[in-house]
């Protein structure tokens, strides 16, 4: 009766740690930069054109002039990120093309409490979830810089 017992136990003991792995790996997750997961991995190649689409209207605004990609970029850069889970809708979302060809598309909540990173080049992992812990990043300007390219 006591093995049948620890046969449970240990079944549902390891249920639930297979269940909740994305929380554990989370919790060991030391977390990462946009610098690290974006800006790294493009290496010195330049970003063309970052596309901007805004789920609250059906405005599309696109960039190309490298002064603006680069502040947006840098304003984006101030973010540190931890794993995290797809829980809020998304409200801003940006295509960020590299030498004319699609390499991330950012997700971001209009919160600033998350976004989501896809990478078209990773097979692995191209759909990667983060919880933003620290966002230094101001939201205002990146829009004030849109007002102005779209007003061009």
């Amino acid at each position: 009766m006591i093995r049948r017992l620890l046969i449970c136990v240990c079944t549902l003991i390891g249920t639930v740690i297979i269940l909740n792995f994305q929380d554990i790996q989370n919790l060991m997750d030391p977390g990462t930069t946009f610098k690290k997961e974006i800006m790294d991995n493009i290496e010195d190649k330049e970003v063309s054109s970052l596309e901007f689409y805004f789920s609250s209207n059906e405005n599309e605004i696109i960039t190309k002039d490298k002064k603006d990609i680069n502040r947006i970029l840098e304003i984006l850069s101030e973010m540190n990120l931890k794993r995290g889970k797809n829980t809020t809708d998304k409200e801003i979302w940006i295509d960020v093309r590299v030498q004319g060809e699609k390499r991330y598309l950012l997700a971001l909540s209009d919160d600033k409490s998350q976004i989501t990173i896809i990478n078209y080049r990773d097979k692995k992992n191209i759909v990667n979830y983060y919880t933003i812990i620290e966002n230094n990043f101001d939201l205002d300007k990146i829009k004030d810089i849109l007002n102005k390219v779209s007003q061009e």
